[in-house]
């Protein structure tokens, strides 16, 4: 009985001590501006348009970041596209989807395998890792879980706004503006 309360003491010592580092790196990153200098043009369903005229239209913009011949990818795009338009109850609200890859065709057909049933959303191919590089001051694992951007490309939220309902409710106070 004592070994286990000690082991449980132990374990929640170094568990509290793990998500110290990523709670300051989610304090020290919001507000932090994103650089979009290499988006000239993204894609919406079968047409390419001018990232400045897309910018113009949204105040907020999540930006969820992907690899092509990635397998929980495509799922997580899917997914993306599902349960965005169902948390999203704003019109000047919308998703990025930034893809490390080269064919957005090859891509929505592996996500139309996965269930894609409309690409309602914007993408950006990333054929360089131009925005990676661009970004190298934000940890990758903030990049890899999502998050959301203001007007002035500042991150405001780290993840997705399904993931939990408080999330939901933080999103909606942002976008909103409470």
């Amino acid at each position: 009985m004592k070994i286990s309360i000690l082991l449980l003491i132990t374990f929640s010592a170094f568990s509290c001590q793990h998500h110290k580092p990523r709670e300051k790196e989610i304090r020290d990153n919001l507000k932090k501006e994103i650089n979009l200098e290499m988006f000239d043009n993204i894609r919406h369903r079968s047409k390419e348009i001018s990232f400045d005229n897309f910018r113009s239209k949204y105040r907020y913009i999540y930006l969820v970041y992907l690899q092509q011949d990635c397998g929980i990818c495509y799922t997580k795009y899917v997914d993306w596209q599902k349960k965005m338009c169902s948390v999203n109850k704003f019109d000047f609200v919308t998703a990025l989807f930034v893809i490390k890859g080269n064919s957005y065709d090859e891509f929505i057909q592996e996500a139309q395998k996965e269930g894609l049933k409309e690409d309602r959303f914007y993408t950006f191919m990333d054929t360089n890792d131009s925005f990676i590089n661009a970004n190298e001051s934000i940890p990758g694992w903030i990049i890899e879980n999502t998050f959301l951007i203001d007007e002035q490309n500042r991150i405001v939220l780290i993840g997705s706004p399904f993931s939990t309902p408080e999330m939901t409710k933080v999103f909606y106070g942002i976008c909103s503006g409470q």
